[in-house]
């Protein structure tokens, strides 16, 4: 799977996963992007099925959303 997001300006990112508990599973970026479109894998081997939370935060900028795993 990958996630896409865009950034509007240079921004210092960090993309985590956090799973149903809210423990932290992955770290999926992190560290300076330019600005413009950007795709992060997410390599779900060893993940449990289930519902999963991701965290972007970008310079001031916080989104979440969801993904859900499968097998």
């Amino acid at each position: 799977a990958q996630l896409t997001y865009e950034l509007t300006g240079p921004a210092f990112v960090r993309l985590h996963l956090y799973d149903a508990v809210g423990r932290q599973v992955a770290v999926l970026a992190e560290g300076e992007k330019e600005e413009g479109r950007h795709t992060e894998a997410i390599h779900a081997e060893g993940l449990s099925p289930g519902i999963y939370v991701y965290r972007l935060l970008a310079g001031e900028e916080v989104r979440t959303g969801r993904l859900v795993v499968a097998r």
